[in-house]
């Protein structure tokens, strides 16, 4: 994963931006002793459980991965507890949408990445490389997220063919649309849009 170097790994992480993306490029690396946690709002209890993970014995390295939308401030104070009194042989990884809903206090103890930066950009030239079929995939990959999702279709629009634009600016109208399949509407994109730019 950019921005980590496997070899020389720190032992907090925090990673903001599409939650899909980041997970598959850290289970394609990670191997050993790994403990995942995917909850909708990270609490004072799953950190509890974080800490009951972290302090096992361990033969190698482990790695515990939390992925979260939302995390209390009780659980952000007592994550940063945890981030204090890790092992040397432990990697933390935790996955939110945003870098500004940490506290500045667990963020000066952990290594920062923005995936979405890298993402996004990521994305679009994935797109525009891809077959219909990993379009399709892509889709699915980034439905999800609504603020990835608005920075997508402006990525795309700068690699954009003019007599394409059109159609693009349709998609984003549309997307702003409540109720409106988002999927649906990548698709279509992905059929009207040229395969080579």
């Amino acid at each position: 994963m950019k921005g980590i170097d496997k070899d020389n790994l720190h032992q907090t992480y925090i990673i903001s931006g599409n939650r899909e993306g980041i997970l598959k490029e850290l289970s394609s690396f990670i191997e050993g002793d790994v403990y995942k946690l995917e909850v909708s709002s990270l609490s004072v209890e799953d950190v509890r459980d974080i800490k009951s993970i972290e302090s096992r014995k361990s033969l190698g390295q482990q790695f515990i991965i939390i992925s979260a939308k939302e995390v209390t401030l009780s659980a952000q104070q007592a994550l940063l507890k945890v981030t204090e009194d890790t092992g040397k042989d432990t990697h933390i990884f935790f996955v939110v949408p945003n870098q500004d809903m940490i506290i500045p206090t667990l963020k000066s103890r952990a290594f920062c990445l923005d995936y979405k930066k890298d993402g996004v950009h990521d994305f679009s030239e994935r797109f525009w490389k891809g077959t219909l079929k990993e379009r399709f995939i892509l889709a699915e990959e980034i439905e999800s997220d609504k603020e990835d999702i608005n920075n997508f279709l402006d990525s795309l629009e700068k690699d954009c063919p003019k007599e394409f634009l059109s159609d693009l600016y349709d998609v984003k109208k549309k997307i702003r649309t409540t109720g409106v399949s988002v999927k649906i509407l990548l698709e279509h994109l992905s059929l009207v849009l040229p395969l080579e730019k």
